[in-house]
């Protein structure tokens, strides 16, 4: 504070001045620090952050924001210029047709990564993940440093089984078509034909059923067998039919 008399009059005229400090928070600078300023007079300041930042609010000594330049009102006391920076965020877009990734479509913070748990649909299994110059790792992928927007792509592949046909012992025949790469979901139909003079004993496997000479199996969901055996048709089995054949 400094004091002037003018000559000749009893009034004492102070010309006043105030200090202006600054407050920051997070990456960034303004410049200048700490500023004096004489009363009634403004001061700007320049808001600088660092890469990767913006800024995020300035406030203060009654100030107005104007891109990376912030300026008091009229100084009148000392008071204080409050600016925080924060991280640049950006978008990562997540495509994954048949599956999905968690978290989806994040906002990620500049310089930092993000691990995404890559999920296939039922009857889909996942074959590869790229983009953002991530890395795979099992379900789990994880992008390299983020300084830019961009997108992760998931691809999946049906999942497709093989149903295997086997005849205990002999006797008899078991076949169908298409056996393999049989996609998720799906059924098949195999006809069972036992040699003349035996008949089924027993069947099963692919948790199917039999009609006739049809077995046909439940919905295919992993490599499974069926399994079939013959036995030859008894005396007393023949006599019944026959019997129930003259009535």
């Amino acid at each position: 504070e400094i004091a002037s008399c003018l000559v000749g009059s009893e009034m004492c005229i102070r010309d006043r001045s105030y200090t202006v400090n600054t407050a920051v928070t997070g990456n960034g600078t303004v410049s200048p620090g700490t500023v004096v300023v004489e009363h009634g007079n403004t001061t700007a300041f320049a808001l600088s952050p660092d890469e990767g930042h913006q800024i995020a609010a300035a406030s203060g000594c009654g100030g107005t924001q104007d891109g990376s330049t912030f300026t008091t009102a009229g100084i009148t006391g000392a008071c204080t210029v409050a600016v925080e920076f924060e991280p640049i965020q950006y978008p990562i877009t997540t495509i994954a047709a048949n599956g999905s990734f968690s978290p989806a479509n994040p906002m990620v913070d500049h310089g930092q990564t993000q691990a995404f748990t890559v999920s296939a649909d039922d009857g889909y299994e996942l074959t590869g993940v790229d983009g953002c110059g991530g890395t795979l790792d099992g379900d789990t992928f994880t992008t390299a440093t983020i300084t830019a927007a961009c997108s992760v792509t998931a691809s999946f592949a049906q999942k497709t089984y093989t149903v295997t046909a086997t005849v205990q012992g002999e006797n008899g025949m078991i076949v169908g078509q298409n056996l393999e790469n049989i996609i998720h979901g799906e059924t098949r139909e195999l006809t069972v034909t036992p040699d003349e003079g035996f008949e089924v004993n027993t069947i099963s496997g692919c948790g199917g059923t039999l009609a006739g000479n049809t077995y046909t199996t439940g919905e295919i969901t992993e490599d499974c067998a069926v399994s079939v055996s013959f036995v030859a048709v008894s005396y007393t089995h023949l006599r019944a039919h026959e019997t129930r054949g003259n009535l």
